[in-house]
This record gives structure tokens, C-alpha cells and sequence, in this order.
């Protein structure tokens, strides 16, 4: 995908599927799968799908495997595109469960075992409180121990730092995960009027009423190539996400049991109660 990328971001009606093809064999012949069987080598192809105006190489660019019998009475390209579905699906869910794991447990640290107590300390030390001078100290303290608790003092300013990239993260993943389901719905709103479209055609034959280039008057077939070229995009993007998160979540949590601050290793053990990161990235 590294030698592709600069020629995949270019107008898709700019991009020669011969040039793709031969970046794909040079691709094959520098890595360990040049050692695979040549038939199977031979299968793989790289393709470009129909594309409208405004659409790059990245839109309509799939890598296409071609099975023979019998095979290929299985894994149609329906097929084909039900199972992409599914594996994107997946990931998305799966990020999905570890980025709400993450913002759960961080949200129940700070309401309970930041704002909770600190409140309860500083209800008692208003009692005790024996002039004003006592209660503006109160209160200071109880600012102070807000802040260090939240990750907002001076001495966790790079776990602050961290923090924020890992939420801007989140909702990239957001933006993303919302154009997965509205490209799912979408696609299928477009199959149910190429649908109709075809039943209409054959009650009409001479109908126009479908624009050229349009999904609809595209088919079945054609909308099944984009909507798994659409897929897997997205599932790159996830990819992508996925992988600069974990990288992201294991620095900030390795940074937390060095911290002076004895509730910052307190929010690891909230987080990591149940053993979830413990087994998800044995080293941190």
C-alpha cells in the first residue's frame, strides 16, 4: 500500500489500471510473497471500479481475487461483499469496545474517586474549619487536589498531553464509524431502487429515467464492487486508528505507576480491574 499511495491519490479517471498492476508485481517481487505459489500470485488483481467525478484512486481502487470451480459458485462477488461487511463490521466493534472501555473507566475515576471524595474532604474541613482564613485553605486544598487527581497539574502534564490525542482519537474513530453505517445504509437504500429500477425496466423498456453513471443504472454488480471498495477503505482507516490508539493507550498507562500522585496509580487499577489491558498488551 506504501508504493500505491501516491498514485491512489490522484483523480481516479487519471490513474492507468496497467501502471497499478505493475506496482503490484513490484510490490509481490520485494516481499516474502514471491516465495508463494505462482498460481495463486497469478489470482491476484488489482482493479478499478466505476467512478463519478470528484472520486480518487483510494475510492474505487479494490485488490480482486479470482476464484475458478468450484469456488466461485461459493464465494460470489455477492458473497464476497456480505463477508467484507462483516469483517469491517467487526473491527469497527471491536475498537469501538476498547475505546469505550478506556472513556468509561476514566469517567467513573474522576466523578467518583476525584470529585466524590474531594468533595466529601472538603464538606468535613468546612466543619472543622475554626475562621475564614481555615476555609479559603480548605478550599484551596480541595482545588488543588482536583486538578492533580483530573491530570490537569503541572506534574501530569504529559499524561495530559496524552490524554487529548488519545480523545481526539476516539473521535476520529466516531467520524468514522458514522460513515460506515450511513455508507451501509446508503448502499442498501441504492440495492432496493436498483431493484426497482430493474423490475421497471422490464415492464418499460424504452424508460430513460436512470442518469448515466448513476448507481442505479450501474446494477447490482457494480454496486456490490463499490460498496467493497467503500469497505475496505474504511477498514483501512480502522486499521490505521486501531493502531496508532493501542500505541497511544500503552504509553499513557505505562506512565501511571511512575506518577508521585498515589490516586494516578490508583486510576490504573480502575482501569486495568478486570485484567482487560493486562491481557490485551501483556508487556505494559
Amino acid at each position: 500500500m506504501d508504493i500505491v499511495g501516491p498514485e491512489l491519490s490522484e483523480p481516479a479517471n487519471t490513474i492507468s489500471s496497467f501502471k497499478l498492476a505493475g506496482l503490484l508485481e513490484s510490490a509481490i517481487r520485494s516481499s516474502n510473497a514471491q516465495y508463494d505459489d505462482r498460481d495463486i500470485l497469478d489470482r491476484l488483481r488489482v482493479k478499478m471500479m466505476a467512478h463519478n467525478t470528484g472520486d480518487r484512486g483510494w475510492d474505487v481502487f479494490p485488490f480482486d481475487y479470482e476464484a475458478t470451480v468450484p469456488l466461485n459458485t461459493v464465494f460470489t462477488e455477492s458473497v464476497m461483499g456480505r463477508l467484507q461487511l462483516l469483517m469491517t463490521s467487526r473491527k469497527c466493534q471491536v475498537l469501538w469496545d476498547d475505546m469505550n472501555h478506556f472513556a468509561t473507566n476514566l469517567q467513573y475515576y474522576i466523578m467518583f474517586e476525584v470529585l466524590e471524595v474531594s468533595w466529601s474532604k472538603f464538606l468535613n474541613e468546612m466543619e472543622v474549619a475554626k475562621d475564614l482564613d481555615d476555609l479559603l485553605a480548605a478550599h484551596e486544598i480541595y482545588l488543588h487536589s482536583i486538578i492533580e487527581k483530573s491530570l490537569l497539574g503541572e506534574r501530569s502534564r504529559t499524561l495530559y498531553k496524552t490524554l487529548f490525542v488519545l480523545f481526539d482519537l476516539i473521535l476520529r474513530f466516531r467520524s468514522h464509524a458514522d460513515r460506515l453505517y450511513e455508507g451501509i445504509h446508503e448502499f442498501q437504500a441504492k440495492t432496493t431502487d436498483s431493484s426497482r429500477d430493474k423490475s421497471k425496466s422490464r415492464l418499460h423498456p424504452n424508460d430513460k429515467t436512470s442518469k448515466p453513471g448513476s448507481w442505479v443504472s450501474e446494477g447490482r454488480k457494480a454496486l456490490t464492487q463499490r460498496a467493497i471498495a467503500f469497505l475496505r477503505n474504511i477498514e483501512q482507516d480502522l486499521d490505521a486508528i486501531g493502531k496508532e490508539y493501542s500505541s497511544l493507550l500503552e504509553g499513557f498507562i505505562s506512565q501511571l505507576p511512575v506518577q508521585k500522585d498515589i490516586n494516578l496509580k490508583f486510576l490504573l487499577f480502575r482501569l486495568d480491574f478486570t485484567e482487560f489491558y493486562s491481557r490485551m498488551h501483556p508487556k505494559t
